[in-house]
């Protein structure tokens, strides 16, 4: 477990009722200043009352029962549809007045001058100097100094990413993926697991990286060839 302030927690409500609120909790639970309460969805997938041991509700019935002015809000929603989810119910919850809170991994390493936009999920990742995180962004791989992330993006584990490199608001990196230095990516753009980029992209773009085939041979058979 992370050591994290001992003042009085603040009161989190979550919102999703997949594995990403499960890990969103169990984080924002036993690594931050945050107690989750209760959670929320839309409500064509609200088809019980609890989540987790805690309180379900509609998405439309949580302030009048959680007031923005006393309960934080995160929304635990992945990339789906390029990240427009998660950036549509952020921008909600916002607009009614709750407090966004962000988890940054007691065990990451930030730089004292990194820059780091509200509702954020900050893996144990190391960002350098000079980096800039916008809003409402997932971040489980490393940052190198000067790299700018746009809002509402989603970068997975395993990415590495050279220094100077900018990417546009709703982008999605796939694990695995290069993405060489004073790079920039448009928006909106899907980089697939395992892909280089090695020079600049138009926003609205698709990258993937050809899938490995598996040999005719049976791995029994070739095990037999092996001396």
């Amino acid at each position: 477990m992370g050591n994290f302030s001992m003042k009085t927690p603040k009161k989190l409500i979550i919102f999703g009722t997949a594995s990403t609120a499960e890990l969103v909790h169990y984080y924002f639970s036993n690594d931050s200043d945050y107690e989750p309460i209760a959670f929320c969805a839309s409500a064509e997938f609200v088809n019980t009352d609890n989540f987790l041991g805690l309180p379900l509700l509609p998405f439309n019935e949580i302030e009048a029962k959680f007031s923005p002015n006393e309960y934080s809000f995160f929304c635990a929603i992945g990339q789906r549809e390029i990240n427009s989810i998660r950036k549509n119910i952020y921008l909600q919850a916002k607009a009614l007045g709750y407090s966004m809170a962000s988890y940054i991994s007691s065990e990451s390493n930030i730089a004292k001058n990194a820059k780091i936009g509200e509702h954020c999920f900050i893996d144990n990742v190391r960002i350098h100097p000079c980096a800039e995180i916008g809003n409402n962004c997932f971040i489980h791989s490393d940052l190198a100094h000067h790299d700018k992330v746009g809002n509402h993006c989603y970068i997975v584990g395993g990415v590495s990413i050279g220094g100077n490199v900018t990417i546009g608001e709703q982008t999605f990196i796939g694990l695995g993926s290069t993405i060489r230095d004073n790079i920039i990516l448009g928006k909106r753009c899907i980089i697939g697991a395992g892909s280089i980029i090695m020079r600049n992209t138009g926003s609205d773009k698709v990258f993937i990286s050809n899938e490995t085939r598996s040999q005719k041979i049976s791995s029994i058979e070739f095990s037999c060839l092996i001396k």
